[in-house]
């Protein structure tokens, strides 16, 4: 298998590798391979040999975990009193047209303010220092799109259209350019559709540069699978093989940003949602980055039932393995975010299990998911959008795709017409992707292609 990039890079990525597959539990010595990796020759040939070596590892004999990669095996391991299909028995909670449409439509707009709220701050900051900013602009705590100045120092590169001051649309982000592709996809190829299918929609949409971590890597195989011909990849490809090589992320957020569009299309169907999410993850995740995608897609089917937002969790962790380690941290999350009697209050236990993952760690981002929503339930017992998308920001880290999965998964529970206005009204109905063969740009028009989806 070969990939793209210079051997500078491609040798990087092996070092990086082996001390992931460390963390994964595989018996590796991280340094005995990092002199074997520096000791390669200079040539693609020899970094490309090496590469396959690291296939077929065994865990080691005390690994107290299990996480299979195969769908099958994956529900083998999901706890034994999960719900894979919610049956409502509160008639004011049926999904009757006008109640699938106002969360389905507030799932979509969820997702596309919650990345405009956290685009700005996607700076690798944590909560301490996203706070400092926002004092030092009298915007603490956050409760409306970022300002465009503080005395802190400056926001993301080329955010301004994000800022309140400025905010006439959503801007192209590669969070909400996923949401269209996984939607294309299924609009193109069914339910039924692969992870081929899945792959090519990626070649046809994803600008090569837009991409980031695994998904980045998984784009470099691809174009360099497909440079003289339109099938992306052979129909027997071996995904887990295609997937890992090289690739020093896959337990990273990639997979966990792409899975709401299988949620929002499966209401009450958390399994079915789960299984979906599955084909696209394993194009770049593998362990806790492929279990965090079927994670997100059972919460938010289930979210179209259930007011409590821990329900909800739990619904999400019935469709992973029970004995994995993301399934742990989940657990643990959940714990310190009940016990805790604010947001605040959890955060700093959150940061010093999992901060250390920064940008991007999908652990300590659905860490401050299951913080937010949690906290963000209001006298009357129904979930605050606003607070929950506010407040994930305020952890810091990966600010525009845990506010999108977050704003997702609230805005189902909320519906549509509990979103406030404040947040829908300077979109002016408008976003944009760097998805190629987007044709839409109203966003109740794409909540309306959604919606259609989950009707058939």
């Amino acid at each position: 298998m070969e990939i793209l990039g210079s051997k500078y890079q491609l040798r990087e990525a092996f070092k990086a590798r082996v001390r992931m597959l460390h963390i994964q539990g595989y018996d590796i010595d991280v340094a005995a391979e990092q002199e074997k990796i520096d000791a390669l020759a200079n040539s693609y040939d020899a970094l490309t040999a090496y590469g396959e070596t690291l296939f077929d590892l065994p865990l080691r004999k005390d690994w107290p975990y299990v996480e299979p990669f195969e769908l099958e095996d994956i529900r083998a391991q999901r706890p034994k009193d999960r719900t894979d299909r919610i049956v409502p028995t509160q008639r004011e909670y049926e999904l009757r047209p006008v109640v699938l449409r106002d969360k389905i439509y507030g799932g979509v707009l969820g997702r596309i303010i919650g990345c405009m709220l956290g685009k700005p701050f996607e700076m690798g900051w944590d909560g301490y220092q996203v706070k400092g900013w926002l004092e030092a602009c009298h915007a603490w705590p956050l409760d409306h799109y970022a300002p465009m100045y503080s005395r802190y120092g400056n926001l993301g590169y080329d955010t301004e259209p994000s800022r309140r001051e400025y905010i006439r649309y959503a801007q192209a982000d590669d969070d909400t350019t996923y949401f269209s592709v996984t939607l294309q996809t299924l609009e193109k190829h069914g339910r039924d559709f692969t992870t081929q299918d899945v792959a090519r929609e990626w070649l046809y949409n994803l600008p090569y540069l837009i991409t980031c971590g695994p998904g980045h890597t998984t784009m470099q195989k691809l174009v360099n699978a497909t440079a003289w011909h339109d099938a992306p990849l052979p129909e027997d490809e071996d995904w887990a093989r295609f997937a890992a090589f090289a690739n020093a992320g896959e337990e990273q957020i990639d997979a966990m940003i792409r899975a709401d569009t299988y949620g929002l299309i499966c209401p009450l169907r958390p399994a079915e949602a789960a299984s979906l999410a599955y084909r696209d993850a394993i194009l770049t995740n593998r362990n806790t980055g492929l279990y965090a995608s079927l994670f997100v897609a059972g919460c938010i089917a289930a979210a179209f039932y259930y007011r409590d937002p821990r329900t909800v969790i739990e619904h999400g962790l019935g469709q992973i393995p029970e004995r994995s380690r993301y399934a742990e941290a989940v657990r643990q999350a959940l714990e310190i975010a009940l016990a805790a009697p604010t947001w605040e209050d959890a955060y700093p236990e959150i940061h010093r299990r999992w901060g250390y993952l920064g940008h991007a760690g999908t652990i300590n981002e659905t860490a401050a998911i299951i913080n937010a929503l949690i906290h963000s339930v209001d006298e009357a017992g129904c979930l605050d959008f606003e607070k929950a998308i506010c407040i994930t920001v305020m952890h810091g880290w990966d600010t525009d795709c845990a506010a999108a999965t977050c704003g997702c998964i609230a805005g189902v529970m909320a519906g549509e017409a509990h979103i406030p206005e404040k947040w829908k009204a300077p979109l002016n109905d408008t976003f944009y992707t760097f998805a190629g063969q987007e044709q839409d740009r109203s966003i109740r028009a794409f909540a309306e292609r959604m919606l259609q989806m989950a009707q058939r």
